[in-house]
């Protein structure tokens, strides 16, 4: 692909971002337009989860028409703490709904106070924590905080406290390149910082969590935050971004709500961030911070209910020698070139989400990348360079019983070790130019199962009124492009890294407390690869149980009206305390 081309296939979501920011102000410019339902009622779920029974929920809940239908390819920690909806007394969760605040009143809520702990027999088994890495042995995190909206400002404040055990395990230490932590993942050395283990040592620590301060002006969000981003319409494994690392600090602009243009409703947002190296990967501190420049839109077709497409765009940079000028235009433009390229790397995803609130069916996809093409004729050679692919389907039936929510999620990861035309030998997520890869503090920002893998999982879920129970299988292959790269010669088909799993989620309300539990029972085959040395058939087969609890308390919300007090009318009440 051309720079030019490259240039202008960034730029055109700027252009629409610019129109959706004129449609705001002067209202849209197809006024014929069905008006949105009016929707009165809000649920808070408290600490901005975007996986879990809270979040499949508000999936489940715009199925069936119960909570108005959104796109789902842009979402962030702070949009996730709570749910509105449009018919409260169809949903399963009746007594959680409160009447939603009028938006010049003062709202302070108290963040659901949420103890989680986490137990794995085996080896680590890590995915969509955030900031905690759930190790071998006991891992926890106790979050807590408090939220403030007033008119177009809003903020949060949700830190976490973290403790990991990190019992010791097998891992591989012979596959060190000089200069490198004895953890760092063998198979992609020097191309991602994604450590076997961080260290020897249990330890404790903080993170700011799901914080943010937001300002919304004529139309546009301006947010400074160190809250998880998700984009695409993933449930499980999110191609790009999601909450498997921790939250980066980043700034971020975008439009409020979707707007109306004339090709639909349009959503879009720019993202300025840093990402930093974990302890254990190398001892050069000068390429420790890089950058993080990222553009995504979502529009909704005007014609076709229910879809919605999506285009992102992500460019990762080492911040050493990049000035703030380049800083502030690599979401739109490539890093310029001088006698020798800035370390970088971009990924780059097409995705869909098309649900039927009617029949509580949905499917979607997403099509991603990190490669770059010279030309027409290289793509058609290589059409399947760097790709990486997301297929998911979901289906909500309303029963006497409550919600059946019936779904599968389909990810691939692989494919992806041919030499691209401007780089080496990378698999998804990993890269020379930027040797951490794709990744935050030594976790992956994108999907837990990493570079070259691909995971298949079926599931079905019992929303009622006293919570929610499911069962859930799942099947994952590890690392394909280290295994064709590495073993296949010797050991062909018998020695992938391969896991089959299945368990069973819940979570009931009892008054104001919420208790989760999960149990996870997985058999994997030839973890990381231990033992291969082209000679061993001694295959390594291991078992692990996963357990994890949770326990939250619902506190109330104080409301505080400021609306000025008129000649003749009452003084405004004292502030009131809803208890759910």
């Amino acid at each position: 692909m051309t720079p030019y081309r490259s240039t202008t296939l960034v730029l055109l979501p700027l252009f629409h971002l610019l129109a959706a920011v004129g449609t705001a102000q002067t209202g849209g410019w197809m006024p014929d337009r069905a008006e949105a339902k009016t929707c009165h009622h809000f649920i808070e779920f408290g600490t901005g989860e975007l996986t879990g029974p809270r979040a499949e929920f508000s999936r489940a809940a715009e199925l069936t028409g119960v909570a108005p239908l959104q796109a789902r390819l842009i979402r962030s920690g702070s949009a996730s703490l709570g749910l509105t909806l449009c018919e409260p007394e169809e949903s399963p969760w009746k007594g959680l709904p409160l009447p939603a605040l009028d938006e010049d009143d003062l709202s302070i809520g108290v963040i659901t106070p949420r103890l989680r702990t986490y137990h794995n027999s085996a080896y680590p088994d890590s995915r969509n924590n955030g900031a905690l890495w759930t190790g071998r042995g006991l891992s926890a995190e106790f979050s807590a905080g408090v939220t403030l909206a007033w008119r177009n400002i809003s903020a949060a404040l949700i830190p976490s406290f973290i403790y990991q055990e990190n019992r010791a395990f097998e891992t591989i230490t012979s596959v060190r390149p000089p200069g490198y932590s004895p953890f760092i993942y063998p198979w992609h050395p020097g191309k991602i910082d994604w450590p076997q283990r961080p260290g020897e040592y249990s330890s404790t620590s903080y993170h700011p969590g799901q914080s943010h301060l937001r300002l919304e002006y004529r139309g546009l969000d301006l947010r400074l935050a160190t809250e998880n981003l998700w984009w695409g319409p993933a449930q499980r494994y999110p191609l790009l971004l999601g909450n498997n690392a921790p939250g980066f600090t980043h700034l971020s602009l975008g439009t409020a709500e979707p707007s109306l243009t004339p090709l639909g409703e349009l959503e879009a947002r720019i993202v300025w961030g840093r990402l930093k190296e974990s302890p254990h990967f190398d001892g050069d501190r000068s390429n420790d911070r890089r950058l993080f420049a990222g553009l995504i839109t979502s529009l909704q077709p005007e014609r076709v209910p229910g879809l919605y497409l999506g285009l992102a765009f992500i460019r990762v940079a080492q911040l050493e020698g990049l000035g703030l000028h380049r800083q502030l235009i690599a979401p739109l433009v490539k890093t310029p070139r001088g006698d020798e390229p800035h370390p970088e790397y971009h990924l780059f995803s097409l995705s869909s989400r098309w649900a039927f609130s009617e029949t509580g069916f949905e499917f979607y996809g997403e099509w991603g990348t990190n490669a770059s093409w010279a030309g027409i004729g290289d793509f058609l050679r290589e059409p399947g360079r760097g790709m990486a692919f997301t297929l998911g389907v979901q289906q909500v039936s309303q029963t006497r019983y409550g919600w059946i929510r019936s779904w599968g999620e389909l990810t691939a990861l692989g494919g992806s070790p041919k030499a691209p035309a401007d780089g080496g030998r990378n698999a998804f997520y990993t890269d020379e130019r930027v040797p951490q890869g794709h990744t935050h503090r030594g976790q992956l920002l994108g999907a837990a199962i990493g570079p070259g893998s691909d995971a298949q999982i079926l599931g079905v879920d019992l929303f009622s009124d006293w919570g929610k129970i499911g069962l859930f299988a799942e099947r994952i292959r590890r690392d394909e492009d280290a295994y064709f790269t590495v073993w296949t010669r010797y050991y062909g088909r018998d020695a992938h890294d391969i896991a089959l799993a299945t368990g069973v989620q819940s979570l009931v309300f009892l008054g104001p407390l919420e208790i989760g539990s999960k149990i996870r029972y997985e058999s994997r085959k030839n973890r990381n690869f231990l033992r291969l040395d082209g000679y061993n058939w001694e295959l390594l087969s291991e078992t692990n149980w996963r357990i994890d609890l949770e326990i939250g308390w619902r506190p109330g919300t104080i409301r505080r009206t400021l609306r000025p007090t008129i000649a003749g009318q009452p003084t405004p009440p004292e502030p009131k305390v809803t208890e759910r």
